[in-house]
């Protein structure tokens, strides 16, 4: 979480607090936009950017 940028930790609050990651999914990135003030596509380009930067800091690149 600490080498996200300052814009992908606001995003990625947004999403857990508006539900984007509960088991039956209670966000879309049309609501996530409009909380962070930005395009649905943008969000969905910050949540790509942080899960992957996120999964490959938790999984060893030779598993």
């Amino acid at each position: 979480f600490g080498e996200l940028t300052a814009r992908q930790k606001e995003v990625l609050l947004a999403a857990l607090e508006a539900g984007y990651y509960d088991e039956s999914r209670q966000a879309t990135y049309d609501d996530i936009a409009s909380v962070v003030d930005c395009s649905a596509t943008t969000v969905g380009e910050h949540l790509r950017k942080i899960e992957g930067r996120l999964v490959r800091g938790i999984v060893p690149v030779n598993a």
